[in-house]
């Protein structure tokens, strides 16, 4: 079994940025030339969102954080898309 330890990060590092997360690039994707005109056509198209993805995409997004975090981990904090 390999030892491990607790590394130094900074509170905020671009190359891990949870924003790159899977959800939001596909959130991006769905709200793209989408224009809306009142508060409840934001808040329906925010509520259908969820609905049009099946689980196994969210799982597959899931999963490809923990890897591309093991990726820059192992590379000296070098990015990876």
């Amino acid at each position: 079994m390999r030892e491990s330890r607790i590394l130094p990060h900074p509170r905020y590092s671009p190359d891990l940025s949870p924003t790159n997360f899977h959800f939001f690039r596909s959130l991006d994707n769905f709200l793209t030339q989408k224009r809306f005109r009142k508060q409840e056509d934001i808040e329906n198209a925010f509520q259908q969102f969820p609905s049009l993805r099946n689980s196994n995409s969210y799982m597959r997004g899931i999963i490809a954080i923990g890897i591309g975090w093991q990726k820059c981990i192992e590379h000296y904090r070098n990015y990876f898309k």
